[in-house]
């Protein structure tokens, strides 16, 4: 065994875009044998895992005149998460470096092995909640047949993932939905 130690590092950053909404990056990553002190040799990491988050809420209405009152609130979110394991899965006894390093490789060659060697998540999210209009400051009294009862939402989520085992998995969900809600 490699008595050999990993590391791993962390990063956030949150801010405020005035009122127009926030937006968070987060990263991280960790190497090979990369452990609590209470693990064993034997039960440290054995890969290599980069793996980012961007998100962003904002107030889409924003951007429109004021006049407009509309409510445009959207979420956006993408994640990726690579996880590239220390020995080649196709040949165990090989470091994967070695490989990707070898001169008597081809660089497509190389690129494939790691495509194939990677285990890669991609996520994405777009939402937008509540969409609606705002009745304006000189409204009278609401009627049962005012658009601003209307409220509109829609989602989209995407997961896309590949590893040794798994060449190309997609899943895509579309949802959407229309609220009606009178009060007199």
């Amino acid at each position: 065994f490699n008595n050999k130690g990993g590391w791993a590092a962390q990063a956030r950053v949150n801010a405020q875009l005035a009122d127009l909404g926030t937006v968070n990056l987060s990263a991280s990553m960790s190497t090979p044998g990369w452990g609590s002190l209470e693990q064993k040799l034997n039960e440290r990491q054995r890969e290599t895992n980069q793996q980012y988050d961007l998100s962003a809420s904002l107030d889409l209405a924003k951007f429109l005149p004021k006049e407009a009152n509309l409510s445009i609130p959207m979420y956006y979110s993408i994640s990726e998460n690579v996880i590239r394991p220390e020995f080649n899965p196709l040949d165990p006894d090989v470091k994967l470096n070695d490989v990707l390093r070898s001169n008597e490789f081809t660089d497509d060659y190389k690129d494939s092995i790691r495509k194939i060697t990677d285990d890669y998540t991609r996520r994405r999210s777009l939402n937008f909640t509540n969409v609606k209009k705002v009745p304006g400051p000189n409204k009278g009294k609401s009627r049962i047949y005012d658009v601003e009862n209307l409220s509109f939402s829609y989602a989209y989520t995407e997961i896309y993932q590949r590893d040794i085992n798994t060449k190309y998995d997609k899943q895509e969900t579309y949802r959407g939905g229309i609220n009606y809600a009178y009060s007199a």
